[in-house]
């Protein structure tokens, strides 16, 4: 049994809902009738609190990007089956003046019915740094299927940006990190820098969006990268990965989609998933492009070739 999940945002970060409903699978992909079985349960997650500063860094919401999983790796069987929740969470600016954006993480153990918030994450390597730093933009949680260095099999991890509360600070960055937890989210520490960059806006040339997946027994993180040191052009964006092994160290960044070889200028949010076929599917977000449903095949995930057919909608890899 897996979790299908639907989210939605109301406007101007109104609140956080999630609809869950569970769904019959066969192998590694959902029946195409999966469908018209599912039955949604609306419930409110966070509901933001606006003290009339405005939120940090001028946006129009409060919460975005929410994330799902379900745990199955667990060391203690009742954890099993507990759905995790964060979310990107933006504070005002009142509250950065005392405090800093942080990535919360919230627990259900009845399927969706009903959620409670069990911590929050904060780059703890950044604290009492000037200024202030926090956790912002799309966080991604994964619990690990096997040994991963030193994280033991269901370790999760968390991967997102710290950065400044002030986007347009001297000293604003983005230093996409890797944060750890080893009792299924009631804790959590510092594992490694994954990568560095600019400040974390559009245009600054910062790296965004990750994506974590376990495979061929490294740990494989996919993430959008905007900076012009890796080569790309003024205002573009690529899909990138980097590997680890050990959860310290990381491999030099390998290039997925590259915007110099397609039409495409900002390709981003790179997720991955197996078919029963035996092949993994890459889709992304896509701007400006001449290609529908930006998707790759490929057998080798962190080995893509990109052979582009435009206007088509499907890139078939051919390895």
């Amino acid at each position: 049994m897996k979790l299908a999940r639907r989210f939605r945002r109301l406007a101007k970060g109104a609140v956080i809902a999630a609809a869950v409903a569970v769904v019959e699978t066969t192998g590694l992909s959902v029946s195409t009738q999966a469908d018209s079985k599912l039955t949604p349960i609306n419930t409110n997650v966070y509901t933001p609190k606006n003290d009339g500063s405005g939120w940090l860094n001028g946006k129009n919401y409060a919460a975005l990007s929410p994330r799902v999983i379900q745990l199955e790796h667990q060391a203690n069987p009742k954890d099993n089956g507990k759905l995790l929740m964060t979310f990107e969470q933006v504070i005002t600016n009142n509250q950065a003046k005392t405090g800093s954006p942080s990535f919360p993480i919230y627990e259900s153990d009845d399927s969706g019915k009903s959620w409670k918030k069990v911590s929050s994450v904060l780059p703890t390597n950044h604290q009492g740094n000037s200024p202030r730093w926090g956790f912002m933009n799309c966080p991604q949680l994964y619990e690990l299927p096997e040994k991963i260095g030193d994280m033991p099999k269901g370790t999760v991890v968390l991967a997102g940006n710290a950065t400044p509360n002030d986007f347009n600070d001297p000293k604003a960055a983005t230093d996409l990190e890797m944060m750890r937890s080893d009792d299924a989210g009631q804790n959590w520490t510092f594992e490694s820098s994954i990568a560095t960059a600019g400040p974390s806006k559009l245009l600054g040339d910062p790296v965004w969006e990750p994506y974590l997946m376990v495979y061929n027994h490294q740990l494989v993180c996919y993430y959008s990268d905007e900076r012009d040191s890796s080569g790309l052009k003024p205002k573009a964006q690529a899909l990138v990965h980097q590997t680890t092994t050990d959860g310290k160290t990381w491999s030099p960044i390998k290039f997925d989609v590259d915007p110099n070889k397609i039409s495409d200028s900002r390709p981003g949010m790179a997720t991955l998933a197996q078919l029963s076929n035996g092949k993994w599917v890459l889709t992304y977000e896509q701007e400006g492009a001449k290609i529908r449903e930006p998707r790759f095949l490929t057998t080798q995930p962190i080995s893509i070739v990109q052979m582009l057919v435009r206007r088509s909608p499907q890139v078939v890899l051919h390895m």
